[in-house]
């Protein structure tokens, strides 16, 4: 998988229009588009794009962290030949466990603030 197909991934799985994600990050969307479509931007330009979708990913709730993570996975997959495919599935697999407990403790934490 190339880097820019990664990070449309990751746009795409917070479900944002390359101009809005331009917005957040302070980034042209003609950029993000270019970038996206492989086109070479300057290392700022780049370092813009990474950090700002890195920082903007860690901002969010627990819950929209969680399946923002899991959307950005499965997008990952259609970049991927059977290989990487085999190889993200089984990351996947490998850190269910985890995911399993983040998404327990937000359940308990809902039901402590509810009840």
């Amino acid at each position: 998988m190339r880097i820019y197909e990664a990070y449309k991934c990751k746009r795409e799985a917070l479900g944002m229009t390359q101009v809005e994600f331009g917005k957040i990050i302070g980034v042209d969307g003609n950029t993000i588009s270019r970038f996206e479509n492989g086109n070479e931007v300057s290392a700022l330009t780049f370092n813009a794009i990474k950090l700002g979708i890195e920082n903007y990913i860690k901002s969010l709730d627990s819950d929209t962290y969680i399946k923002t993570r899991i959307l950005e996975a499965a997008l990952y997959l259609q970049y991927q030949n059977e290989k990487e495919q085999l190889q993200t599935l089984a990351h996947m697999t490998t850190h269910a466990g985890k995911l399993q407990m983040s998404i327990l403790k937000v359940m308990k934490d809902r039901e402590r603030s509810e009840g």
